[in-house]
C-alpha cells in the first residue's frame, strides 16, 4: 500500500499532464503547492475550491500573503 505521501506526489505530478481542464476542481490543502494548483486551474477556467484545515491558505507563510491569496 502506497503511503498518503507518494499517493500526493503521483497525483501532482500527473495533474500536469492533464490535456482537459475540468469545469470545477477541489483542491485539499492550502499550502504552496495546492495554492499553485488552484491558480493554475483558475487561469485555465476552472472554478476551484480550496478546501484549507487551518484559518488561512499559505498557514507556513507570511501571514498577509495567506491573507491576500484567501480575497
Amino acid at each position: 500500500m502506497a503511503s498518503t505521501l507518494d499517493l500526493a506526489w503521483s497525483w501532482a505530478a500527473s495533474i500536469c499532464r492533464v490535456a482537459v481542464a475540468s469545469s470545477v476542481v477541489v483542491v485539499v490543502g492550502g499550502g504552496a503547492i495546492g495554492a499553485e494548483l488552484a491558480q493554475g486551474f483558475s487561469r485555465f477556467g476552472t472554478r476551484v475550491t480550496v478546501v484549507q484545515h487551518g484559518d488561512r491558505l499559505l498557514g507556513a507563510d507570511e501571514p498577509e500573503a495567506g491573507r491576500l491569496l484567501g480575497q
